[in-house]
C-alpha cells in the first residue's frame, strides 16, 4: 500500500514538473514545443485535470481543436469547477462548429463567477457564438492608399527602337509607349456576405469597387468594379472553395475591359503547423476598344501552395508554383504563352501588433510565335520583389508601409521594363 501510494505522489510531482516546464516553453514563445513535453507526459498524466486544461490549451493554440476538445472534456470530467477548461472547451466547439456545445460550455464557465481577467475572452466567445448562430453576416472594409508609381504603364525607358519587321530604320516611340512615373491616391470598398446553410456549407458573395488615380499622369486613371460569388465546404478537416468571378475596369472614365472567370480551391491542412492548398483559376479578358481585341485573352492557371508556421504566431513562410496557359496576349506578336510562377512570401510579427512581409515572385512566359516586327521569340523573366509593414491599430484599422520593385527582363527592348512603388495605406474593417 505505502508503495503504491509513494507511486502516486511520484506521478503527481511528475505532472506538476512537466506542467511548470510547459509554461516556461509557452512563455517562450514555443507552444509546439510544449505540446511536445505534455504529450509525453500523457499517459501517466491523463486524467489530471490541471494536466488535461493545460494540454487542450495549448492544443487549440497550435490548432488541433478536435484533439483539444476530448482533451478538456477530460478535464472538466475531472474537475468540473474548473472554470479554464470550461473556457476553452467553449473555444475549441466554436472552432469545431459545434455550437451548441460551445454554448453549453460556456454557460458553464460563466456560472463559475469568474474573475475579472477572463471577462474578455468570455466577451469574444460569446461575440463569436451569436456571429455562427447568424445566417447571414456582411463584413466590409474601407482602404485607401497613396504613393509614388516610378512607371505606372510598365514601359520601357527606351525613346526609339529597332523593329526590323516594321521598318529599316529605328522607330520613335511615343509617350504614351514610353515609361511614365506619377504619384498616385486610390480608394477602395468592399466586403463579404456570407450566408451559412449549415456549419459545413457556406455562399459567398463579394463584391469590390476601387478607383486610382495618378496626379501626373491622368490618362492612366482606372476604376475596377469586382464581384465574386461561390461556396465554402467544409469537408472533414479541410476546405474546398468554388467561387465565379467578374471584373470591369475603366481607363480615364472609359469602358476599358471586361472580365470573367472562376477558382476552385482546395484547402487541405497536413499538420497543425502546415496547410497545402491546390488552386485552378480561369480567366477570360475582352477588351472594349476594337482596336485592343487583339490582346484579347484566355488563361488558364494551376498550381500549388504550402504555408508552414514556426513558432506559431511569429513566422509563417508560404511557397507556391503555378503552371498556366494563355492563348490570346496579342495574338499578332507572340501569340500564345506558357507561364510558370513561383512564389514565395516570409511574414513575421515583429511585436503583437507589427507585423514584416517580404514577397519574392517569379513569372516564366514563353510566346510560341515569332514576334513579325521583331523577328524573334518574345520571352519574358518578371521579377516582382516586395517589402511590407502593418500595424494593427485596434480591431478595426491598420496602417501599411509597402514598396515593391518589378522587373521584366524581356527578349524584346519594347517588352523590357523596371518599376518601384513606394506606397502608405489605412485599412477599416466594419
Amino acid at each position: 500500500m505505502l508503495s503504491l501510494l509513494s507511486l502516486s505522489a511520484w506521478g503527481a510531482d511528475q505532472c506538476v514538473g512537466v506542467t511548470g516546464d510547459a509554461r516556461q516553453a509557452l512563455e517562450r514563445g514555443d507552444a509546439v514545443g510544449a505540446q511536445r513535453l505534455l504529450q509525453a507526459a500523457e499517459a501517466s498524466c491523463a486524467g489530471n485535470a490541471a494536466f488535461d486544461q493545460l494540454l487542450g490549451f495549448v492544443l487549440l493554440r497550435n490548432d488541433q481543436a478536435a484533439e483539444a476538445s476530448w482533451v478538456l472534456e477530460r478535464a472538466v470530467a475531472a474537475n468540473p469547477r474548473n472554470g479554464a477548461a470550461w473556457l476553452d472547451l467553449a473555444d475549441a466547439g466554436l472552432r469545431l462548429g459545434d455550437t451548441e456545445r460551445a454554448q453549453e460550455a460556456l454557460q458553464r464557465a460563466v456560472n463559475l463567477n469568474p474573475p475579472p481577467s477572463a471577462q474578455q475572452k468570455i466577451a469574444v466567445l460569446r461575440d463569436a457564438l451569436q456571429h455562427m448562430n447568424r445566417r447571414w453576416s456582411f463584413d466590409g472594409y474601407f482602404a485607401s492608399e497613396a504613393g509614388w508609381d516610378s512607371n505606372v504603364n510598365s514601359a520601357t525607358d527606351l525613346t526609339a527602337l529597332s523593329a526590323p519587321g516594321f521598318s529599316p530604320l529605328p522607330i520613335k516611340l511615343d509617350p504614351d509607349s514610353r515609361q511614365e512615373g506619377s504619384s498616385y491616391a486610390d480608394v477602395e470598398l468592399g466586403g463579404t456576405l456570407a450566408w451559412r446553410a449549415d456549419d459545413a456549407l457556406t455562399l459567398y458573395l463579394l463584391p469590390k469597387a476601387k478607383s486610382r488615380s495618378f496626379l501626373q499622369r491622368h490618362q492612366f486613371d482606372r476604376a475596377i468594379f469586382g464581384l465574386q460569388g461561390g461556396v465554402g465546404w467544409r469537408l472533414g478537416d479541410s476546405m474546398l472553395i468554388a467561387l465565379l468571378q467578374s471584373e470591369d475596369q475603366q481607363l480615364s472614365g472609359q469602358e476599358y475591359l471586361h472580365s470573367e472567370g472562376g477558382v476552385l480551391e482546395w484547402r487541405l491542412p497536413l499538420s497543425n503547423t502546415r496547410q497545402l492548398s491546390l488552386t485552378s483559376q480561369f480567366t477570360s479578358t475582352r477588351y472594349a476598344d476594337p482596336k485592343m481585341r487583339n490582346y484579347d485573352s484566355d488563361q488558364l492557371l494551376a498550381g500549388l501552395s504550402l504555408t508552414q508556421l514556426f513558432w506559431q504566431d511569429r513566422l509563417r513562410w508560404m511557397v507556391s508554383a503555378y503552371r498556366g496557359e494563355d492563348d490570346g496576349v496579342n495574338n499578332r506578336a507572340g501569340g500564345s504563352r506558357r507561364m510558370v510562377i513561383l512564389s514565395s512570401d516570409l511574414g513575421y510579427k515583429l511585436l503583437p501588433e507589427l507585423d514584416a512581409h517580404l514577397a519574392l515572385t517569379h513569372e516564366s512566359d514563353a510566346y510560341r510565335k515569332i514576334d513579325p516586327g521583331f523577328l524573334r521569340p518574345r520571352n519574358e523573366s518578371i521579377w516582382n520583389y516586395s517589402a511590407t509593414l502593418a500595424w494593427q491599430c485596434g480591431k478595426q484599422h491598420t496602417l501599411t508601409a509597402g514598396y515593391t520593385y518589378i522587373r521584366d527582363d524581356a527578349s524584346i527592348v519594347l517588352y523590357t521594363s523596371h518599376r518601384q512603388i513606394v506606397s502608405l495605406g489605412w485599412r477599416a474593417a466594419f
